[in-house]
């Protein structure tokens, strides 16, 4: 399948984020938290499990063992935009560009102005990005400071461009901030869509 990996919008119904978003990492076949954890505050995540040590307080609950190929995206935003798992050439639209008003890590994150800025990158032949399929694991994480709130807005997806859910040309899976002001995941099985949620409430 081909499609678009999406930071920003979602390819089907735009949905731009609005606000901030910087340490953004897709792994593929490992799930890296396995129950209630710390998340990450010391350092950006890297692109193995391993080398991500450094970035916790506490590893209770965290996988720490992943390759490095597994990591799929790891956009980690420190004074640039590089897909530093050097798989993706992310391109800006829009006027997407790096901050330094608000950052987790590094003095900087990339600022969405809600209206038409994302960042993009077309997917290559076997599409490393379509996670979820069947009993697969996988782990899609950033940080974010929304600067609205009550308002659907993407913070990463994979889709072709099209609508609803499918494996070529509708959205693959989806991680976005809600109108509810919870964080949802949904992605496609193969079969149907799934879905999970944060209990934690946003705040702008």
């Amino acid at each position: 399948a081909s499609g678009t990996v999406d930071v920003g919008r979602d390819s089907d119904n735009a949905a731009y984020a609005t606000g901030y978003i910087s340490n953004v990492r897709v792994i593929k076949g490992v799930a890296v938290y396995t129950g209630a954890f710390t998340p990450p505050s010391r350092a950006p995540l890297g692109t193995t499990c391993a080398n991500s040590t450094a970035s916790y307080s506490s590893t209770t609950n965290v996988n720490t063992s992943s390759a490095t190929a597994a990591t799929m995206l790891l956009l980690a935003t420190n004074a640039g935009i590089p897909d530093s798992a050097m798989l993706y050439d992310l391109e800006t639209a829009g006027n997407a560009q790096i901050s330094t008003t608000q950052s987790k890590f590094g003095g900087s994150s990339i600022y969405f102005d809600g209206t038409g800025d994302y960042l993009y990158a077309r997917s290559g032949v076997g599409d490393v990005l379509q996670l979820g399929y069947g009993p697969q694991k996988f782990t899609v994480e950033a940080w974010i400071y929304p600067s609205s709130i009550g308002v659907n807005g993407t913070i990463a997806e994979r889709g072709g461009g099209g609508s609803g859910w499918n494996a070529t040309t509708g959205i693959q899976w989806t991680f976005f901030q809600h109108s509810s002001n919870r964080v949802y995941l949904q992605w496609w099985t193969g079969s149907t869509y799934a879905s999970a949620y944060t209990d934690t409430t946003l705040v702008a």
